[in-house]
């Protein structure tokens, strides 16, 4: 059976040949990104996971979906994700909110939350992300 990782990122690919982005090295290389390990693609937002544990992203950033730890419109540049800072073993991204999964097995969401999709009752953008251990994820 695949991993998850691997479906995810199969996702992330055909998602991206739906909107008309194609996932080449050609292409990966005209963000200056040159050592993706993986990609994952929200609906404005894209991210990027590195071999050395670091993450990158570009895209809508109203509600801060990009970890950045701020806010702004749209970043066409990618930047490094900053608001954690531990290795990162794969992330996904949707409409408004950014996940990863660490090396540590915790996970990490930020971006908009409405009605608790980060696991918190607050309804706007979350930062610090909401974090949970190892053994809260079932």
């Amino acid at each position: 059976m695949d991993s998850p990782r691997v479906l995810i990122t199969a996702f992330a690919v055909a998602v991206a040949a739906i909107v008309g982005i194609s996932p080449t090295p050609a292409a990966a290389g005209a963000t200056g990104i040159t050592d993706a390990e993986a990609i994952t693609v929200g609906l404005d937002t894209t991210c990027v996971t590195r071999p050395d544990g670091s993450a990158a992203c570009w895209g809508r950033n109203e509600l801060g979906q990009l970890g950045r730890g701020t806010q702004s419109t749209f970043e066409t540049t990618p930047a490094p994700v900053t608001v954690i800072g531990h290795p990162i073993a794969s992330a996904v991204t949707n409409e408004s909110t950014t996940c990863v999964l660490a090396a540590d097995a915790t996970a990490e969401c930020w971006g908009y939350t409405l009605g608790g999709q980060l696991g918190v009752l607050i309804d706007g953008p979350s930062a610090p992300p909401v974090r949970w251990g190892a053994g809260d994820l079932r």
